[in-house]
């Protein structure tokens, strides 16, 4: 077998894959999550994605800026305790295909017991293989997060 058909069938089983696999989501948040308790927040967007698979940061920072304070929250960019991290890591395949993941984390900066720590409260990841970008996917992931946050306040 020749490198060149080698490649083409690793490429070829990798789109079939990709067609059958869904994308992956996950979420959880802390029971004593809450507006009233927790303070104000940040949010703060991590890019590392690559060849164009993820266009819209500052709309999804909006967007979940806005979801936020529909929960109740207060968003500000001069908070240094509580973080609403927005993590997109995703490249492009020779096919076209976006891959990566997003994780959506919220983490509070304490002092329990004497030591100093950031403590995740509450997170969302999802793994996708999609064509063209991420785009709506990351809005998507924001949505399920801040449902599972409403979710929590009940």
């Amino acid at each position: 077998m020749t490198t060149a058909r080698a490649v083409r069938l690793a490429v070829g089983a990798f789109v079939l894959i990709a067609g059958i696999l869904p994308s992956m989501a996950a979420a959880w948040v802390s029971g004593n999550l809450n507006p009233t308790t927790f303070g104000a927040l940040k949010v703060a967007v991590y890019d590392d994605a690559y060849d164009g698979c993820w266009t819209n940061l500052g709309e999804a920072k909006t967007y979940a800026e806005d979801r936020l304070r529909n929960l109740g929250y207060i968003v500000s960019d001069d908070v240094n305790f509580h973080e609403v991290a927005i993590s997109v890591n995703t490249k492009r395949y020779v096919n076209g295909l976006c891959y990566g993941s997003i994780d959506i984390q919220i983490f509070s900066s304490e002092v329990v017991n004497g030591i100093y720590g950031n403590f995740e409260v509450a997170y969302s990841k999802a793994t996708f293989i999609v064509p063209g970008n991420i785009n709506q996917e990351a809005l998507n992931q924001i949505r399920m997060m801040t449902d599972e946050m409403r979710a929590a306040q009940r």
